[in-house]
């Protein structure tokens, strides 16, 4: 059975020209969009994604021209671009929503608690995506992720004591805790953390670093292992010019609340991945270890500080709903108290 909230175009070209008999929703993430497994015959499946209201066509064909050369390079973890019609190439405009598919990968995410053997296997796939898109260009650049975080930490200083002092108590009781914990921690934090951000990525903005395209937001839940083997990347809504490292930190930093020991996480990920710094400035190469906490500081700080402003200043609503959310604000509480 195909989904009803499908578009009734979209539906009759998945049945007509790719078999496809059964399409459910799956748990959606807070990217906003929204995705459906598609069955077809001969075990083939497919991912079929409508995009959050906003995203430009352009974009999306951004994203699929990145996936291709991956896959044209010889990244099989990297899902193939399929045509939701296959008389049009290209994603899909219905109903005022856009609308686009690829090949569903197998697979599962790592656990939290994932061995750094798992972890290290993670930065080697990462590695293998950065190495099959090295053929679309790289730049000599202060490094964009350095960047944003500091305008972003600059943005928020404004803005967050009114999103702190707002009331929480509408909220259902799990967000609503999880929401007093953390505009209690960024009350108590925020001033002196804004400062560490600033002074601590500063010095990255004197060296350039080796830039290409990446992922941006790779976090375990996003590369998929079946038993010890990286067998699916998935979710590229972020892929864009960036530092290379940026990824590493996202996809380690994701491990920091589990088992395992900080330091041996960033050397499981940097033996993974094999890599030297991006950086060419005329001082010493910066060690990676520095730039991972300085950058996961900033991110977890930052990303907690979005959540309150988000939720208690601008009233937003997420697709997953509230328990993945509260889940989040959680662990990003537990991976600030670990940081201060």
């Amino acid at each position: 059975m195909i989904d009803n909230r499908i578009p009734q175009p979209i539906a009759d070209a998945l049945r007509t020209g790719h078999g496809v008999s059964n399409a459910e929703l799956v748990a959606p993430g807070m990217s906003g969009a929204i995705v459906f497994r598609c069955d077809g015959p001969h075990e083939q499946s497919f991912a079929l994604r409508r995009w959050p209201r906003g995203v430009a066509i352009d974009r999306v064909n951004q994203i699929h021209h990145v996936l291709t050369v991956a896959k044209k390079n010889a990244c099989d973890i990297v899902p193939s671009v399929v045509a939701i019609d296959p008389q049009r190439c290209g994603p899909v405009v219905c109903d005022q929503t856009l609308w686009d598919m690829c090949q569903w990968m197998p697979g599962r995410p790592l656990a939290l608690d994932a061995s750094l053997d798992q972890i290290r296997r993670g930065a080697s796939a990462i590695r293998q995506f950065h190495r099959a898109v090295e053929s679309l260009g790289s730049r000599q650049q202060i490094a964009p992720v350095v960047m944003s975080r500091i305008e972003r930490a600059a943005a928020i200083d404004p803005i967050l004591p009114r999103a702190i002092a707002a009331a929480d108590s509408h909220f259902p009781a799990d967000l609503g805790h999880a929401l007093g914990r953390a505009s209690d921690l960024l009350r108590q934090n925020w001033p002196s953390v804004a400062k560490r951000i600033t002074r601590s990525l500063q010095r990255y903005q004197v060296e350039t670093a080796s830039t290409q395209w990446v992922l941006r937001d790779i976090h375990r839940e996003h590369l998929l292992f079946t038993h010890d083997n990286v067998t699916g990347l998935v979710d590229f809504d972020a892929v864009r010019v960036d530092s290379p490292w940026a990824d590493l930190v996202r996809f380690g930093g994701s491990f920091l609340t589990g088992q395992n020991n900080s330091d041996d996480i960033w050397e499981a990920i940097l033996a993974g991945y094999g890599a030297v710094s991006p950086f060419q400035g005329r001082k010493k190469c910066t060690p990676f270890l520095d730039f991972a906490r300085d950058l996961h500081f900033s991110s977890t700080w930052i990303s907690l500080a979005n959540w309150v402003i988000w939720l208690k200043d601008q009233r937003r609503e997420f697709p997953c709903g509230n328990e993945p959310v509260a889940a989040r604000i959680n662990e990003l509480v537990k991976l600030a108290v670990l940081d201060s």
